[in-house]
């Protein structure tokens, strides 16, 4: 029977990936991240509230930063071609079916959420 050679993987307990590691943790602290979405998220919940009332959407759900708006299929309206609209305004959104997905990053702005969720508003209109 023949030794084994256990080797791991490449970068498993490397020292420069343990130092990387180390250091976005110490930036991530620094940055006080789970504040930053905390207040960013209800930022953009309370962005979203005025989708709910409007004819076209069906649902609106946020958890954090990560947020989507469904579209009502009795609307008529689909994703795609709120989609084009946002595009036409020089913002894109993931598309999935007739769900406007959003997860802006870390370091999104209330204004840059105004921006986007404004966009969105506009778009939705613009496509009924």
């Amino acid at each position: 029977m023949a030794d084994t050679f256990g080797h791991g993987l490449t970068y498993e307990g490397h020292p420069v990936s343990c130092a990387v590691a180390l250091k976005a943790i110490e930036i991530y602290e620094r940055m006080d991240v789970e504040a930053t979405v905390q207040a960013r998220g209800a930022h953009l919940a309370t962005r979203l509230e005025r989708f709910k009332t409007m004819n076209s959407v069906g649902n609106v759900r946020s958890k954090g930063l990560i947020a989507a708006v469904e579209l009502d299929p009795a609307s008529g309206l689909t994703g795609a071609m709120v989609g084009a609209e946002t595009e036409k305004r020089g913002v894109f959104f993931r598309i999935i079916g007739d769900t406007i997905a959003m997860s802006p990053p870390l370091i999104v702005s209330d204004d840059e959420i105004d921006h986007f969720t404004d966009v969105l508003e506009d778009s939705i209109q613009a496509a009924g």
